[in-house]
């Protein structure tokens, strides 16, 4: 159920009244959001309910049996269990093929008998990001640092929220599970904030990724070789400018989306694009899941607390590598993973090898940030291309070095410009911005939010892509 259909809309609309009308009876709250968050995702595929609801219900209980145990061993015997079953699910479900077929490929080379080389298996949607949240939970109540869950409904809720269960943000059970017992108020701030979050994720989305994407950037990464090599480059910095406009403005509609229930989703981006080194861009780029991997996995590997340097650009490696993986079953985001590995690695050599006494000036900042924004938008080619035959195409379009523009709109370099402008913007800048939407009347913000909507609702909802982070 896409965010910018009437049926959507309907279904919000309906959520949010019968959730306002039960707000003060806990349980059939509950029963509201746990009805709303199944009914959304069965919207999809009604069949991978039961895999939802399965892990949902086993950590719930698996939670409250760790909890009791005194002994460290089995508190250990128990989060390794559900371990087991949920990481088993997502290898199952999300790289079976890929085993199937790097087996497949081995075999070839080595000129020895092959099996299946795929098998027709649709992987759940949202998997990655729901099984993350309950592992994090799983972990966080083995390590102490969180109670489990006593209420079933609330736990289902936590794994399956609507807003979030696509693609994120990445809950955590600490923050998340003691907001819902309360009874949800509503005031003029809150509903200011739900205003300028679904406004600004229906701008972002709709009229920025998706402008650039259908105009643009989806054509040129179909066919590479039929554009210029300059049309290539523009695509590739397309691309860069579309991802974060589409991830970023769909946790805006989930966070909006949230408080219009009462409750307070993660943050998930900070303005990436200024970042001066690539470990400053992954406390700003998808901060929940940056965040699960330093503290489940780079955590879990030894961190920083080793005895050798080296060791902590080895667990860089593994973090950024697995971290890639997670995206997708493929080796291309393998690839990606590692390349942000090594650049995290000579990140912190470089600031070990020379550390900051003062902050940078602005020209050197501004050098800094382009220099990693050059980088991190070349990796996402490796995002953007379906295998690495199309990769060698692309890297064949720019060696031709042909730099003609003839299909490149002047309507999609003025989006990319002001896309640009956007994602840049100093902090000061966008703080009056905020200030001054802030201080218009309640009814002039609800007539942009309706404008924009109709827009998203009307003129593109016909040609609109999926969000990207849906596929992982």
């Amino acid at each position: 159920m896409q965010f910018n259909t009437p049926k959507f809309l309907v279904f919000v609309v309906a959520a949010l009244a019968l959730y306002w009308t039960a707000r003060r009876d806990r349980h059939l709250r509950a029963a509201v959001l746990v009805v709303a968050s199944y009914a959304f995702y069965a919207a999809g595929n009604p069949r991978f309910l039961v895999i939802l609801l399965a892990v949902s219900v086993s950590d719930f209980y698996l939670a409250l049996w760790m909890a009791r145990q005194s002994q460290a061993a089995r508190r250990r015997a128990i989060l390794v269990l559900s371990l087991v079953v949920d990481l088993g699910l997502l290898a199952f479900f999300k790289y079976a093929n890929f085993f199937l077929g790097s087996y497949a490929g081995l075999a070839d080379w080595l000129r020895l008998p092959v099996g299946p080389r795929h098998i027709s298996l649709a992987a759940p949607v949202g998997i990655s990001f729901y099984l993350f949240r309950t592992i994090g939970h799983m972990v966080d109540v083995y390590r102490r640092k969180t109670p489990p869950c006593g209420f079933l409904p609330d736990y289902l809720i936590f794994i399956a929220f609507f807003p979030a269960i696509l693609s994120g943000p990445i809950m955590r059970g600490g923050n998340f599970l003691p907001q819902l017992p309360p009874e949800p108020r509503m005031t003029r701030e809150r509903l200011q904030r739900i205003l300028f979050l679904l406004t600004s994720g229906l701008i972002k989305k709709f009229l920025v990724a998706d402008f650039i994407a259908v105009r643009f950037t989806d054509m040129v990464f179909q066919v590479p070789l039929m554009y210029s090599s300059a049309e290539m480059l523009l695509a590739i910095l397309g691309y860069s400018l579309q991802l974060y406009a589409d991830f970023a403005g769909y946790t805006d509609l989930a966070l909006g989306l949230g408080l219009a229930f009462g409750l307070e989703l993660p943050e998930n981006f900070n303005f990436p694009y200024k970042s001066i080194n690539l470990r400053e861009f992954w406390q700003r780029w998808h901060i929940s899941f940056s965040s699960w991997l330093r503290d489940y996995l780079y955590v879990s590997v030894g961190g920083s607390r080793v005895d050798r340097p080296w060791k902590i650009y080895r667990n860089l490696m593994i973090t950024m590598t697995l971290g890639g993986w997670w995206h997708g079953a493929s080796w291309n985001f393998v690839l990606w993973g590692a390349l942000h590995g090594a650049g995290l690695c000579v990140t912190r050599w470089v600031q070990r090898l020379r550390p900051q006494t003062s902050p940078p000036g602005p020209v050197r900042r501004a050098l800094s940030a382009l220099g990693v924004f050059l980088f991190v938008t070349l990796c996402w080619t490796l995002f953007r291309v379906s295998d690495f035959g199309l990769a060698k195409d692309i890297v064949a379009n720019l060696r031709l070095g042909s730099w003609r523009l003839a299909n490149f709109p002047l309507s999609t370099a003025a989006m990319m410009g002001a896309a640009v402008v956007g994602m840049w913007l100093p902090a000061g800048v966008d703080r009056r911005l905020r200030q001054a939407y802030g201080s218009l009347p309640l009814v002039l913000k609800l007539a942009i939010l309706a404008a924009v909507g109709y827009v998203a609702f009307t003129w593109l909802a016909d040609r609109t892509p999926h969000f990207v982070y849906e596929q992982f």
